[in-house]
């Protein structure tokens, strides 16, 4: 039933009989399914116009004061006033402005006293098929489609699959007469041959391999057909509008729109998972764990991914429709397209990258913890939202996959290297000294990086490289022309085969690339004084299948360190891209080194150990160089620790112990991101010019936000108390403090200042939150971030009753 006013355009055709004109005053009434309006004199807002001349098609637009629904018949009638009053009607037409909706109402008949049946009035009845209403079913579809969490109430079904919906007819149908179909289109040119515009042709029996779009009818009772429509395996993923036609006129517009999914429940879609525990995982599960830190502490951070809310659908549908229709029923492609789309840089995407610690305009990366308020930023004014970086590039591009209906899963690559001239390997250069020069390349090396894997089958390359595949939204670097990465098969990765689509060079560099060290010899020629080849590519990180807990994925990805497998496939990728082969020299000199605490307290000193072993017969001078920088993330230099240069001597097989301690101001004043401390100790002998040189990562611990009196239990719609401590390691006060509450337990996300936090201090900070989602287990997600401290991060459990 429709709540507004109508709004109709009247079309009266008089006939082109003689004298068929008339100059009386002519009136109609409409009759609706859900009221009727009054009688309308039909009048020339024109006044220059003779109307209902013969042979002449007059309009009239009208609105009626209230809704009346579908017209089921209308009267017509004249005063009989004029010299000429008799009137000779053809038809009458009217388009509901408000719908679309067309009637057809045919008269062929004079409307005069002396002339046919003597009568000025008549009543047409409208005997065409008219439907009032379209049910779309989703108490019978969402669980047959697996799509009963989304909340939206738009018709979601996923392809390879029938779904049902009932028409609701102002008569009968009539199987022999009425024929209708049903048209889906979407995008701004819809067209037959991308897939963008549907016809939907009615059937007797689908096709054997319900490959073709089509539907049939069901059953019928009273006025109420039941359909039930075939979507092929191969549609277009996409948000339709849908129409019932037949070929006029526009019966009906569905005002709900249709989301076509992919469909890993189908054994013919190329995103099919076999296990049900791993499709709960990797497409229905809305919460997860992204991992962060170093590759010796991996921690996990807690994300709502939030793929079943109506904003999510909406959102990841219009980045979608930002894409050519043309090939984007291939999982293949659209998941690369959204790996562009996700990040900021190409076709006005998602979300704007910042690494440089200056956040002025946006967020801090560190205030997201959940998808959902991304996504409603972005569609205010479908402008990039301010700021993100790996990690939550990931999380969003797992709710944007997870949405359409593609397992996909958040990876975290430990030591992740960034090749930036894609010849495979991390190069390093080295001053005379042995020193790292900064500046003689652009590669880097995170201590951790965030990207994807999404399962899907590979058609396009030989048999046994589906599964999963890596995809990366974080822009780096760009491929063909736009910052987009993958899907590449993990498998191709593993065994070297870097020439597949797409960016395999790129990605095995992240996992499985040597770090070179490059020295100018006695000619000035740069050449490889060093290799280490297993600093990259550890503890290759994501979730666990239905547990909160890490699951190891690097043998997905690479062979065993320095096992004949993984140096192959190595040595095969850099022979493809042309790598240089590390210089001969002697190898008498032996060097470790490790940090006395590799986690230490904010404050503390860093002291680490340097062990050297002379395994030749000859004494060595050495240059003996420790120190480092304070490093992002993604490896970017914050700040220079300060290093410290000694000389030493070692006999011929001597061995040695040598400490170099390192002081806490050199880090105290970078602490408000995501920072570790990466070590880098040489050492040169001067006699065999041997270079022996090592880094090292030194996490910060950061303390803890801590809640007190927590209750296990609280009640729906009822406000509660939370009460938040922090003690602040720091010896300044902390400045333009916040903490921000987000997850499952409140529909909209908190933001409390909590500030007055003096060095050395601890403080307490009361929340009022009132749970207004629904009953259940539902989490809190807390993030605390000022001017000198952020990162800190808690979460934590209700049960709402």
């Amino acid at each position: 039933m429709q709540t507004t006013d109508q709004e109709f355009e009247i079309l009266v055709s008089t006939s082109g009989k003689f004298a068929a004109g008339t100059d009386a005053k002519v009136f109609i009434k409409l009759f609706g399914s859900d009221g009727e309006s009054d009688e309308i004199e039909l009048i020339d807002n024109t006044k220059g116009k003779r109307l209902f001349e013969a042979g002449s098609d007059d309009k009239f637009t009208v609105k009626v004061g209230k809704a009346i629904g579908i017209i089921t018949k209308i009267a017509v009638r004249h005063d009989d006033s004029g010299h000429f009053s008799g009137w000779h009607l053809n038809k009458v037409t009217i388009k509901d402005i408000t719908t679309s909706r067309n009637y057809n109402f045919h008269c062929n008949r004079w409307l005069a006293k002396d002339e046919g049946d003597k009568k000025i009035a008549i009543e047409i009845e409208n005997l065409a098929l008219q439907i009032v209403k379209v049910d779309q079913k989703d108490e019978k579809n969402r669980p047959l489609h697996n799509t009963i969490k989304f909340i939206s109430k738009q018709l979601i079904v996923r392809r390879g699959q029938t779904f049902f919906i009932d028409v609701h007819l102002t008569r009968p149908y009539k199987p022999e007469e009425d024929n209708f179909y049903i048209s889906l289109k979407t995008g701004n040119k819809p067209r037959e041959f991308d897939k963008s515009f549907v016809h939907i042709p009615k059937v007797e029996e689908f096709d054997a391999l319900n490959q073709k779009w089509a539907y049939k009818v069901i059953g019928m009772k009273e006025n109420i057909l039941n359909l039930e429509v075939n979507c092929p395996v191969d549609a277009l993923p996409a948000k339709y509008e849908i129409a019932f036609e037949d070929d006029d006129y526009i019966l009906y517009q569905h005002p709900n729109s249709l989301f076509i999914l992919f469909n890993p429940w189908n054994k013919a879609d190329d995103v099919f998972m076999k296990d049900d525990e791993d499709r709960r995982e990797y497409v229905l599960r809305q919460h997860g764990v992204i991992y962060t830190g170093s590759s010796k502490y991996q921690s996990g951070k807690d994300w709502y991914f939030g793929q079943f809310e109506d904003v999510s659908l909406e959102c990841t549908f219009y980045l979608l429709s930002l894409t050519k229709p043309s090939g984007r029923d291939s999982v293949i492609e659209v998941t690369r397209r959204m790996s562009s789309l996700v990040n900021s840089c190409d076709n006005r995407g998602l979300l704007v990258g910042n690494w440089s610690g200056d956040y002025e305009g946006g967020k801090s990366p560190l205030y997201w913890t959940s998808s959902p308020p991304i996504f409603e930023e972005y569609m205010k004014e479908k402008k990039s939202v301010k700021f993100g970086q790996c990690w939550v590039f990931s999380a969003l591009l797992t709710t944007v996959l997870r949405t359409l209906g593609i397992p996909c899963r958040s990876v975290t690559n430990f030591n992740s290297a960034h090749d930036t001239n894609a010849n495979v390997s991390k190069d390093i250069y080295l001053d005379e000294d042995g020193k790292q020069i900064d500046g003689m390349t652009s590669d880097s090396i995170w201590n951790f990086h965030c990207w994807n894997d999404a399962w899907m089958a590979r058609p396009d390359l030989k048999p046994g490289y589906g599964g999963w595949q890596a995809v990366d939204a974080t822009p780096q670097e760009r491929s063909e022309g736009k910052y987009q990465c993958g899907p590449c098969s993990l498998k191709a990765i593993k065994e070297g085969e870097v020439d597949f689509p797409h960016d395999g060079k790129f990605i095995l560099a992240e996992v499985n690339s040597d770090v070179l060290y490059h020295q100018k010899d006695e000619n000035g020629k740069w050449e490889v004084v060093r290799a280490n080849r297993t600093h990259v590519g550890k503890k290759i990180s994501t979730k666990i299948v239905g547990k909160r807990s890490r699951q190891d994925i690097t043998n997905e990805y690479k062979f065993p360190e320095n096992s004949v497998l993984e140096r192959a496939t190595v040595r095969r990728a850099m022979d493809k891209a042309g790598n240089m082969h590390v210089r001969s020299t002697p190898k008498t000199l032996e060097m470790k080194a490790r940090p006395q605490e590799s986690n230490i307290e904010i404050g503390d000193d860093i002291n680490v150990d340097v062990f050297l072993k002379n395994t030749g017969e000859q004494d060595l001078t050495l240059k003996l160089i420790v120190g480092g920088n304070i490093v992002r993330y993604n490896g970017v230099s914050k700040g220079e620790l300060g290093y410290k240069r000694l000389n030493e001597k070692i006999g011929a097989q001597e061995e040695k112990k040598i400490t170099v301690n390192l002081k806490a101001s050199g880090y105290m004043g970078h602490l408000n991101e995501y920072s570790m401390i990466r070590l880098f100790i040489t050492c040169t002998a001067k006699e065999t010019r041997q270079v022996c040189t090592t880094s090292k990562i030194v996490e910060i611990r950061k303390p803890e936000l801590v809640f007190r009196d927590v209750p296990s239990e609280v009640e729906l719609d009822k406000e509660v108390t939370l009460k938040v401590q922090f003690a602040n390691p720091l010896d300044v006060a902390l400045q333009n403090g916040m903490i921000h509450l987000d997850g499952t337990l409140m529909k909209e996300r908190i933001s409390a200042e909590f500030r007055n936090i003096g060095g050395k201090k601890s403080s307490e900070l009361a929340i009022k939150i009132t749970p207004n989602t629904k009953p259940g287990t539902r989490s809190l997600l807390a993030t605390f971030s000022s001017k000198q401290l952020a990162g800190l991060h808690a979460s934590l459990n209700f049960k709402v009753v």
